[in-house]
């Protein structure tokens, strides 16, 4: 069956261009969540709220979520369509639910993309070219970022996969290679200390600072703002050849090697630290390391290759964006409809969506301070919280009617322990990230951003009632599997 023909069974014509393959399928869901922006943004946090030590609870984060990517797998497989959770949850329950989910998803992108090209701005941009880090400075750069970021989307879905799947090819070798030339410098040099990855640096280690919540969890943050996004690789199934069976692939494989090319890089920065609390006060403690350990010279092309890696996870974060703002419009249910449902016929994208992105993406970093800013970076990692812990929910109801599908991938006897261990992560993921009065900034933005979704419905079912209650076609299915076939399921 023809993945054209798998449009037709959920009641669309293909608009976009299919042109995207397993790799890039991949490359879209690996640098949505970009190891090289996630820890430039946030290690200096790690070190000022847990000090190093903290770095351990990417680990933590990471196997977390490889079990919600478990969980998005099953129905990545079964609705490959723009949309993601949007189409899920509309198709699996009511088009009521869905549109939660589909607003949650947007705000969460129109935030992160912001945050992203703001950390590209003042992390790795300004420092490479010594520009000076005010936020006049920091807002122009940000906003000519999206600019270019919105143009590339626009002229050509083919061209924008090819610079991200070279970026993502970058970013592997690049990181995978930094972390040997740390090690075998520090020790040529003798700095640096392996002692540094248990140290709790500035912080107070004494009272409190293992205690639920404390010093030490605060440090979830880094992996839970790099972390996400995998699932931006389902978002972009309809221009994925062979959705079905690569899409699912593609997420888990996505955050797999990010986990460990973060961790074994993040172990390395970590001892080739000589001055922990010097490191500690720096404005870019990722950059001072590379300066400190390897020189100016190759530091400077380090913050190269950084550019590129975090300017292609903008890329892909509006990508994406635009994506589910299409998927939405389509079926009439996003506020605009009638323009953002439009896709450019001369390149097969939807470029009055791509342009919302863009708008919004100015708006928030012109309006916000500098400060205000910083916070988007909590904000992008409560919001995916709350969309996967949804999600994972979503699964629980829906399970039974899942159609079995003839070699898909399936969790099989594994499910209990891959569905209580996720839920067992968004939990304590979002404790951390609502409870500290330090993230309360970000906690009130996201209610915000609920709040106007929950106005923006109320306006719906007054001026559009039938808007949300026609279901789309439901065919989740595929052919039964044959009598006595046996189901694929994870290996232990």
């Amino acid at each position: 069956m023809s993945a054209d023909h798998n449009m037709e069974r959920y009641g669309y014509h293909q608009q976009l261009g299919r042109t995207l393959s397993g790799f890039t399928s991949f490359a879209v869901g690996f640098s949505f969540i970009s190891i090289t922006s996630g820890i430039f943004a946030a290690y200096g946090f790690v070190l000022n709220n847990s000090g190093p030590r903290g770095i351990w609870l990417w680990l933590v984060a990471g196997i977390g979520q490889i079990l919600v990517a478990l969980i998005f797998m099953q129905f990545a497989a079964r609705i490959p369509i723009a949309g993601y959770s949007y189409q899920w949850a509309s198709r699996l329950t009511n088009p009521r639910v869905g549109w939660g989910f589909g607003w949650l998803s947007y705000a969460f992108l129109a935030v992160v993309v912001v945050a992203v090209d703001y950390g590209f701005a003042t992390q790795a941009f300004m420092p490479l070219f010594g520009i000076s880090p005010t936020t006049g400075h920091a807002q122009l750069v940000t906003i000519l970022t999206l600019v270019a970021q919105a143009a590339l989307i626009v002229l050509s879905t083919r061209a924008t996969a090819l610079i991200n799947g070279s970026a993502v090819g970058a970013e592997i070798i690049g990181m995978l290679g930094l972390t040997v030339v740390l090690l075998i410098a520090v020790a040529i040099t003798g700095d640096g200390s392996v002692s540094n990855l248990t140290s709790s640096g500035t912080i107070d280690d004494g009272s409190g600072y293992w205690a639920y919540n404390g010093p030490f969890m605060l440090a979830i943050l880094i992996g839970a703002y790099t972390i996400v996004g995998f699932e931006a690789a389902a978002n972009l199934a309809e221009e994925t050849e062979e959705p079905t069976r690569v899409v699912p692939m593609a997420m888990l494989r996505a955050v797999v090697v990010s986990v460990v090319v973060g961790l074994v890089f993040l172990i390395a920065l970590t001892i080739a630290m000589s001055d922990v609390k010097g490191t500690t006060a720096s404005a870019a403690p990722v950059s001072a390391i590379m300066d400190a350990r390897l020189g100016g010279t190759v530091k400077d092309l380090f913050l190269v290759f950084v550019n590129v890696a975090i300017f292609a996870n903008g890329l892909i974060i509006m990508m994406s964006g635009s994506r589910l703002v299409f998927a939405m419009s389509r079926d009439k249910r996003f506020p605009g409809y009638q323009l953002f449902g439009r896709v450019l016929p001369s390149t097969a994208t939807p470029a009055w969506a791509v342009g919302l992105i863009l708008a919004g993406g100015v708006v928030f970093t012109l309006v916000f301070s500098t400060d205000t800013l910083v916070k988007l970076f909590t904000a992008g990692s409560i919001l995916p919280a709350l969309i996967y812990l949804a999600t994972v929910l979503l699964y629980l109801r829906v399970r039974g009617r899942l159609a079995r599908i003839p070699s898909s991938f399936r969790l099989g006897r594994w499910e209990p322990v891959v569905v209580a261990g996720a839920l067992l992560w968004l939990v304590f993921e979002l404790s951390v990230l609502v409870f500290p009065s330090q993230f309360w900034d970000a906690v009130k933005l996201v209610a915000v951003l609920i709040a106007i979704g929950a106005v923006t419905f109320a306006c719906f079912r007054v001026f559009a009632p039938h808007a949300l209650d026609e279901l789309p076609e439901l065919d989740i299915g595929g052919a039964e599997e044959p009598q006595g076939a046996a189901p694929r399921e994870v290996r232990a």
